[in-house]
């Protein structure tokens, strides 16, 4: 009896040991550029580079990060179809459907650069051309 208990333990240890990832997919903003945006059909950008080294100490999980407009993945937590999506920016109030927040993965700044001119106000800043990226 003992004898097959331990061939019993030992195959299912075994079997553990051998057994398939985890399939997971991580959906991303894909046009949020530098920190997570789609080129070449490949989500790049800040947030994938963190996450792919985090999940490259993780050999339990098979991961694939896709790029989605941010509207449809917020569509797509809301309704159950997608497991997480990043960055999750913190609006617990609007969107309860996200909980539980991980910690944040980068704490974003925003700069402004004005070049040839002097603004001392944003007022000074109307009609005049300006560029995000």
């Amino acid at each position: 009896m003992w004898k097959n208990l331990v061939f019993v333990l030992l195959f299912l240890i075994l079997q553990a040991a051998r057994a398939e990832p985890i399939p997971v997919t991580l959906l991303g903003d894909y046009n949020y550029y530098p920190y997570s945006y789609v080129e070449h059909n490949k989500l790049k950008g800040l947030y994938p580079m963190i996450i792919r080294r985090v999940l490259s100490q993780m050999p339990n999980y098979y991961v694939t990060l896709e790029g989605v407009p941010w509207k449809r993945g917020l569509k797509l937590l809301e309704t159950g179809k997608a497991f997480a999506l990043f960055p999750p920016y913190k609006h617990e109030a609007t969107r309860p459907y996200m909980a539980p927040y991980s910690k944040p993965l980068l704490a974003e700044t925003v700069v402004s650069c004005f070049v040839g001119q002097k603004y001392s106000q944003p007022a000074d800043l109307v009609g005049q051309r300006t560029i995000m990226g």
